[in-house]
């Protein structure tokens, strides 16, 4: 690995400034507060659902998993959820030309693709997409309260092709009448509208929240010389229902709809003249039921979903095509609990995908089986293999192994961890069709694509202190053989260039790297957080693969005063070493953001934000123009 000396003293002065709160905490630990002990342990025994699937304590988790509060996300201030993700470690994201805009989210170097997305337990994929994509586009931050991410090859428990997963939680029902309104205004003709209502008691509730953005937006590519504005539109609405008809059991549904207008440069009228008018109205939405029972030893969960997606595309004003694909999935997962120390979790799923573009239909089905046991409630092992049985594609295994040691030690806890996964993907339904319909030559016509496989590792250090000191490193390494790309070739037909097709590549494309992430409390007002990314990223041809930043550096703090009624937040996030797909390399970055609010009245805030405080002309994948400073303020209520 080559460092850069700068990214190099960033990592330095991360780790440096958790060592000397490390060093004043242990020196004044005598003195130590009860409450900055217990925030230790309730840091150390905060519920995670996404690493297994079931409710398990941080310190028994052995895989590398991250959280992002309501609050983290409140002090953000950013509209897309996506924007809030890539302040965490490990986490990449390429926007192309501003918000709705084609946004990749990649964990560790990795395909967006092969990032999953749940929202609240249900997984949303558009199966048209030329790979089956998660739906980060139209992601909005709002009502959102919780989430929580999932580093390194999970298809263990996730289905083959997850490699990483990205679980976000709305509003929860409440008991009594509860309830928030927001609205926000501010650089690009933006405008923003949002709500969310519960009502219920305590065995269970309805929770519907809204929200619409409106936004002129800025010229999405640097070819369009005329300059015209790319706007977007997006209205999300969302229902979430939860009730506890006898004890132990539980009914939910979830239904989400999202309608998305987006304008965009660089398409194609039906003569196949260019045009910089370009328009795509989506529409989307998921319908879910399901069942969970939980009982002291053993819990049950039934979970019924499908998703519909249409995509209307336009040039010049006039409907060119339709994308339109469904989305059938049904999941049972459960646990048994033979001991204080021993649990076996267990699942299967059948998933169903139509995709109208490519006339091709999957269907796929999945078992899995986990085993967890600890030993003094000081060492927890995790083992689990699965079987994927794919309609065209046969059978394939994955396999997990994680372990996880915590250990007193001084004013604080250390855990040692560690994970070990694999996966496959295969041909997505638009691949494979692509290469057997009419617009694919040279090599790749008529070509049958074979599964991508993966494997990775991990192994991490954490420390667990007063004053909520957390300091976390991780190193990774993980690889893909016969990695599917898509080739652009000399077309005779044109005599020009064009997209040929998809291949299988030969040789492996690798991604390593180290994560280093830390937060701390320097005082009853200041809270300080930062991490900083290592990656090194290769393709089977021993190239960088593009739009990975070598170094990803982000940090920050919040200062809370006059009783916690007002608070300041700037954070500034710091990219380096990349290649782009146009340019050979593309400058390195830095961008400053700044949120305020203040607590007018009880439950009524105002607050104000600014990203890209010092204008700083970037480029975030070449090609594409990105937002200069924006000024955002707005008002947000909530009642009970």
């Amino acid at each position: 690995m080559t460092f850069n000396k700068t990214a190099l003293a960033s990592l330095c002065v991360l780790a440096s400034a958790a060592t000397v709160t490390t060093t004043t905490t242990a020196s004044d630990l005598n003195s130590a507060s009860n409450s900055a002990s217990n925030d230790k342990r309730e840091k150390l025994e905060e519920v995670i659902v996404i690493s297994n699937r079931v409710k398990t304590p941080l310190f028994q988790v052995g895989s590398d998993v991250s959280v992002v509060s309501f609050d983290d996300i409140q002090h953000r201030g950013q509209q897309n959820l996506a924007e809030v993700l890539r302040t965490q470690a490990g986490i990449g994201v390429s926007n192309l030309g501003g918000i709705g805009k084609q946004t990749s989210v990649r964990v560790r170097g990795e395909e967006g693709f092969r990032t999953q997305m749940r929202v609240d337990g249900v997984k949303i994929a558009n199966v048209s997409a030329p790979q089956v994509s998660p739906l980060f586009d139209d992601l909005l931050s709002v009502n959102v309260e919780r989430v929580e991410i999932l580093r390194g090859p999970q298809g263990m428990v996730y289905g083959a092709d997850a490699g990483g997963v990205v679980s976000v939680t709305t509003l929860e029902p409440s008991a009594g009448f509860v309830g928030n309104v927001g609205v926000e205004a501010g650089s690009f003709g933006t405008h923003q509208v949002s709500s969310g209502v519960s009502f219920g008691d305590e065995r269970g509730g309805v929770v519907i929240s809204g929200a619409r953005i409106k936004t002129d937006g800025f010229n999405a590519r640097t070819i369009d010389t005329e300059g015209e504005k790319d706007g977007y539109d997006n209205t999300t609405v969302h229902l979430k229902a939860k009730y506890e008809v006898a004890d132990g059991l539980t009914l939910r549904s979830v239904y989400r709809s999202v309608e998305a207008d987006n304008e965009y440069d660089s398409c194609f009228a039906a003569d196949f003249s260019p045009s910089m008018t370009c328009r795509t109205e989506n529409n989307y939405t998921v319908a879910n039921v399901g069942a969970d029972y939980e009982s002291d030893t053993f819990t049950q969960s039934l979970s019924i979903t499908q998703s519909t997606f249409e995509s209307d595309y336009a040039t010049n004003g006039q409907r060119s095509f339709t994308l339109e694909s469904k989305l059938d999935r049904v999941e049972y997962n459960g646990s048994l609990s033979f001991s204080d120390s021993v649990k076996a979790i267990y699942g299967v799923d059948f998933e169903a995908e139509d995709a109208s573009r490519s006339d091709l239909e999957r269907e796929q089905w999945g078992a899995y089986a986990l085993l967890e046991t600890n030993i003094n409630d000081q060492w927890f092992f995790s083992a689990g293999a699965r079987n994927d049985s794919t309609h065209r594609f046969g059978d394939f295994d994955s396999y997990r192994l994680t372990g996880a040691f915590v250990q007193e030690f001084g004013a604080g806890t250390l855990k040692f961890r560690s994970s070990y996964g694999t996966g496959f993907r295969a041909p997505s339904l638009s691949e494979q069709a692509y290469n057997l319909g009419v617009f694919a030559f040279g090599e790749t016509a008529g070509v049958i694509l074979e599964e991508e496989t993966s494997e990775g590792y991990d192994v991490g250090i954490d420390w667990f202190g007063e004053n909520s000191l957390i300091i976390q490193a991780t190193y990774f390494d993980q690889t893909i053989e016969n990695e599917i790309n898509g080739i652009f070739a000399f077309n005779p037909a044109f005599g020009s260039t064009s997209f040929a097709g998809y291949v299988n590549g030969d040789g492996e494309s690798e991604s390593r790297g180290v994560e280093v992430s830390t937060s701390f409390a320097l005082s009853g007002s200041f809270n300080v957080w930062g991490n900083a990314t290592y990656n090194d990223t290769e393709t089977s041809l021993g190239l960088q693969r593009v739009r990975r930043p070598e170094w990803m550096v982000n940090a920050g703090l919040t200062w809370r005063g006059f009783g916690d009624r007002f608070t300041v937040s700037p954070s500034a996030r710091w990219v380096a070493n990349r290649e782009g797909l146009i340019e050979d390399t593309l400058d390195d970055y830095a961008v400053l953001d700044l949120t305020a609010s203040v607590e007018v009245v009880r439950n009524l805030e105002v607050y104000g934000r600014v990203e890209n405080l010092t204008d700083r002309e970037f480029v975030e994948a070449a090609g594409f123009n990105t937002a200069g400073r924006g000024a955002y303020a707005g008002v947000r209520y909530s009642f009970d």
